[in-house]
Order: structure tokens, then sequence, then C-alpha cells
């Protein structure tokens, strides 16, 4: 990064040392100056100052702004915390609304990594990675989240299906006993009668159940299998919408679906390399078609 090229000053001259310095002290100030303001505050010559930015791999110092900007603006984004349930003020311009969102994509993620149990993650792995049949269950976000991972699993060739999705809400046991099925549920909060209703049919049926959750303090966490569970500090009442804990069980889910992908990587490479080829070949039989050739 430029921050950390301003740092190491190593291959600078005592002069060029100065003008890092104030750059690192004043960084804001520096973006909105022309390179003759600039070249006048650190005593320097306009040329001193292009062949500094040169050293540091920019064309000048035009190239140079836009790249500390960037950095700048990452930096603030990074040490901003978003309020989850209220993440915009009413009198937020457009811009402010879109660096909310930013940050708040980046600080839901970082939340869940903290709170993760990897090895919670192994197991749903390790339960996940010789099921016969997978079922995917949830409400509301959840249920999109379900549904994502679903058409995961269905391109790396694992027997999954999504069926409360397409309004189904009960469960209907596999007509071979002996075939080991999996339920996974996403839940924000996992203390619906509807989730511990999932539970018990899933168990009375034999299956293994892998509970994701955003909350820390479900009550139904000893009634599964495994459960992964990450905190992302929604309340349930008075918020704009389901934001952050929907972007966390998303990354628990893709996190679950990479790892299963590893388990035999050479070969889902190749199903991924198919399937987009036969993408292809489907849009050209149809443009084929459309155009009479």
């Amino acid at each position: 990064m430029l921050i950390d090229d301003l740092k190491n000053t190593k291959n600078l001259s005592d002069n060029e040392k100065e003008i890092a310095h104030y750059i690192l002290e004043n960084p804001k100030k520096v973006i909105e100056m022309t390179i003759s303001d600039f070249s006048a505050t650190v005593f320097s010559s306009n040329s001193t100052v292009v062949r500094f930015c040169q050293k540091l791999g920019f064309k000048g110092f035009s190239d140079f702004k836009i790249t500390l900007a960037k950095e700048i603006s990452m930096i603030l984004l990074q040490n901003e915390r978003i309020e989850v349930d209220m993440p915009i003020l009413p009198t937020d311009s457009d811009e402010a609304i879109v660096k909310a969102f930013v940050n708040l994509n980046s600080q839901a993620i970082e939340d869940a990594y903290h709170n993760l149990n990897i090895k919670d993650l192994r197991q749903a792995v390790n339960l996940l990675e010789d099921a016969h049949r997978i079922t995917l269950w949830g409400i509301g976000n959840s249920a999109l989240v379900a549904l994502d991972f679903h058409n995961k699993l269905k391109h790396i060739g694992y027997p999954s299906s999504c069926d409360n999705t397409m309004g189904f809400h009960n469960y209907f046991p596999p007509r071979f006993k002996n075939h080991k099925e999996v339920a996974v549920i996403f839940s924000t909060y996992a203390n619906s009668k509807q989730v511990r209703d999932w539970i018990t049919q899933f168990k009375e049926a034999k299956c293994e159940v892998i509970l994701i959750s955003a909350n820390p303090n479900t009550p139904y966490a000893n009634l599964v299998d495994c459960s992964v569970l990450i905190d992302n500090s929604e309340k349930r009442m008075v918020k704009m919408g389901v934001f952050a804990s929907r972007i966390a069980m998303q990354f628990v889910a893709d996190i679950i679906y990479a790892m299963l992908f590893q388990l035999d990587y050479q070969n889902n490479v190749l199903r991924q390399y198919k399937s987009g080829q036969h993408i292809n070949e489907q849009g050209e039989y149809l443009k084929n078609i459309l155009l009479g050739e």
C-alpha cells in the first residue's frame, strides 16, 4: 500500500523523507492541493515532487493523489462502525449511503470472522461430505441464503434440495431409511416455533441437523448435531432491514461451500468448466434459433 511505502524511508533522500512525513501527517490536505501548492508547502520544486512520485511508481503528482485518496477512503471506512439496525441517517447524501453499505458489508464479515469457531465449520463439512441427501431450510431472508447455498451445492454434484423456498414448510422423510440425510437450517434468530418443529421432525426421521444462525444464544443449539453461530448484534424490532445477519450467514455458507469444493478440487473445477461450456452452447443454440440460422 502507498501508506506503507511512505513509511518505509530507507531509499529516500533527506528531502524526500520530509515530503513523505508531511504527506503522512496531512493526507487530506495533500489530495486537495495542486502540485505548485504542495511544492511550496514542502519547500521543494515541482520537478522534485514529480521525481518523488515517480520513485514510488507513479507517473506524476496527479496519479499519486488518486491512489492516496483511495487509501484514505478505505482507512476511514474501516475505522467507522455502522449501526446495523439503522445504517443510514435521514440527512445522508447518496455518497454517504453508498459508503455506509460498503462499511456495513465489511463490518458484518469481520464480526462474523471473529465470532466463528473453525472446528464447527469443519464438523458441518464432515456431516455434509458423504450425505445421500441434503435438505436446506430457511424463512424470509434466511431462505435466500439457503437457496443460494443449494445452487452452489448442485454445481459440484451434491444431492441438495430446498423445498421450503417453494412453499413446503413440512419435512418429507426419505424413502430409503438406510441413506444418510443431513438437514441444514438457516435462521437469523433460531428461536421460533417453526425452527423447533423442523428440528423435531428431522430428529424423529434420524436426520443429522446443522443449524446456522446469527443468534449465539439460540435455545436450540443443543438439539442439533452441529451449530455454526455468529453474533451480528441485530435487534428483532425497529430496524431498516435484515442486512448484517444475512451477510454473515452468507459468509458462513460460502466458507462451507469452499471447504466442500476443496475436498474434490480438480473434479469440481472440471465440473464448473463443463457447466460454463454447456451454458455457452445453449446460448449459441438459442441465438441461432432467434436469428433463423
